[in-house]
């Protein structure tokens, strides 16, 4: 993967390898921002909400 990464980098991959591996980081990056605010949105405020769904 670093190999590939590293040939694409010095422009020698062709535009859709370029594509394909920025459109793998983007997804990769965002998910790990949506787990995060999920996480954080679930301590600070989603556990009271949660159990009072739960008890309902």
């Amino acid at each position: 993967m670093g190999l590939l990464l590293l040939t694409v980098l010095q422009g020698n991959g062709s535009m859709m390898t370029k594509g394909l591996i920025l459109g793998w980081l983007g997804s990769r990056f965002l998910g790990l921002v949506g787990w995060l605010v999920l996480s954080y949105a679930f301590l600070t405020g989603g556990r009271s909400g949660l159990v009072q769904l739960s008890w309902k």
